[in-house]
């Protein structure tokens, strides 16, 4: 099984394919490659995710969601871009900027994505709590749960939310902090089994070049 690794410090989009296999789990030692493409390092055998049990976060009342997830990568269509920055902080964690081009006449879609092999088991939290930098006005993107071909999705757009209920929020300077009741924006995933957390753009929504931090993604009692 090809193991992708934890991106460091500024990282490029990844090409993938629409309907490929993204299943990995993170081991060995870490390795940098340049250029765009996958991070790949070292292998080993695991059982496969349906013999493991789904594991339950600690009793912690917050889980920080890209500190804990096991597998992290980008990804584009192959007629749209996306780069993907780190930038690590001691005491504030990791922010990540993500840029992207999406073309102007075809579908194509970009985004990012965090992985938990075996899925992860989130019914003791009741929210997704998600912070943005959008001091681009039409970075719009996609906030997705996961679980198997299952998704549920809420579109963030500046101070809207598409295909969202009861969702709390708040900005400060350019910064939007929104809060997303579980139970009722992620009707049709399997809380108990939840494989990705990911931030998704298509043209179905939004064309160009354009720009967005994610400061903050973590689970709330």
């Amino acid at each position: 099984m090809l193991v992708f690794s934890l991106f460091f410090e500024e990282v490029f989009g990844n090409k993938l394919r629409a309907g490929a296999q993204h299943k990995a789990a993170l081991t060995g030692s870490f390795l940098i490659v340049a250029g765009i493409g996958l991070i790949i390092a070292g292998t080993l055998a695991q059982p496969s995710d349906s013999e493991k049990e789904s594991p339950e976060p600690d009793a912690s009342p917050v889980f920080y969601v890209d500190e804990q997830s096991n597998v992290f990568f980008s990804f584009d269509s192959p007629n749209s871009r996306g780069r993907l920055f780190i930038k690590r902080d001691e005491n504030l964690g990791r922010d990540y900027t993500f840029e992207y081009t999406l073309p102007d006449q075809e579908e194509g879609y970009a985004g990012f994505v965090f992985q938990f092999h075996p899925p992860l088991n989130i019914t003791k939290f009741g929210y997704l709590e998600v912070t943005l930098g959008l001091d681009d006005p039409k970075a719009n993107c996609d906030v997705y749960l996961k679980q198997g071909e299952t998704a549920n999705y809420i579109r963030i757009c500046d101070k809207s939310f598409i295909n969202g209920n009861e969702i709390e929020s708040h900005m400060e300077t350019y910064k939007l902090t929104v809060k997303i009741p579980l139970r009722k924006n992620f009707k049709d995933v399997d809380h108990s089994r939840i494989e990705e957390v990911g931030f998704g753009m298509n043209t179905s929504f939004t064309r160009g070049s354009h720009r967005f931090t994610l400061y903050d993604v973590k689970l709330l009692q």
